[in-house]
């Protein structure tokens, strides 16, 4: 999880691209999403492969096993499925817009900077 700390709020960016495909799969499955519609999500994850080029020399396609494809209707759905716990013991305040998250709180005393990284660090768990 990437992470920048400022004026006492943080932002989270680039965790959901790392995540796995199972633990995407798994965390839907346990949400009751199962059957065709659990089997239609995972085909349209595994469907995507990339490679790289430089100056002309390209490497092997290799299949993407983590993020969800950009720019796709469907990823921040799925990030706000993943996410749907995510409140659970955290007092910090969050808000969820399509595939980002902000935790923030006012900081006037070094008791919210411990609050804070408290919340952050149980996020990251």
């Amino acid at each position: 999880m990437v992470t920048a700390q400022m004026w006492g709020f943080l932002f989270v960016f680039k965790a959901f691209d790392s995540e796995p495909h199972k633990w995407l799969l798994y965390k839907l499955q346990y949400s009751s999403i199962r059957g065709p519609i659990l089997c239609w999500i995972s085909s349209f994850l595994s469907c995507s492969q990339h490679r790289v080029v430089i100056n002309g020399c390209q490497s092997i396609w290799l299949p993407v096993l983590s993020g969800v494809p950009q720019g796709t209707v469907l990823g921040p759905l799925l990030f706000l499925l993943y996410v749907s716990d995510i409140e659970t013991d955290v007092t910090s305040e969050i808000r969820l817009f399509a595939d980002d998250c902000i935790v923030y709180r006012t900081i006037k005393s070094s008791v919210d900077c411990v609050v804070l990284q408290s919340d952050i660090s149980k996020l990251q768990s």
